[in-house]
């Protein structure tokens, strides 16, 4: 177990995985940032220090960049985007919107 230092910003979402930890964060101007946090050094496999690193992400262009309302939920915006229309196969969509009702009636 270990404790890790988080950045200077709010945290929106995270995604812990074996080697790495991915988090989006927020500053008080709203700017949001995409950054992940190495839990293992590759080589030896001792605990990583507590740097965080930024994720590189596409650039979207004017078109699509809308400017967001106080109170909408960053989580939903960048869901909508993810998963907007023809970025995956329907095969695909039809497996994620399954696992998501099992994951209602659940809660």
């Amino acid at each position: 177990m270990c404790s890790i230092l988080a950045p200077n910003y709010d945290l929106i979402d995270f995604k812990l995985c074996d080697e790495r930890l991915w988090t989006l964060w927020y500053n008080a101007e709203g700017e949001t940032q995409a950054l992940f946090y190495e839990l293992r050094m590759k080589d030896t496999g001792d605990l990583a220090p507590n740097v965080w690193s930024p994720i590189i992400l596409e650039n979207i262009s004017d078109k699509e960049h809308s400017v967001l309302e106080d109170g909408v939920d960053l989580k939903d915006v960048y869901c909508n985007r993810i998963f907007q229309s023809g970025r995956f196969p329907d095969k695909e969509m039809q497996h994620i919107e399954h696992y998501l009702r099992i994951i209602e009636v659940a809660l």
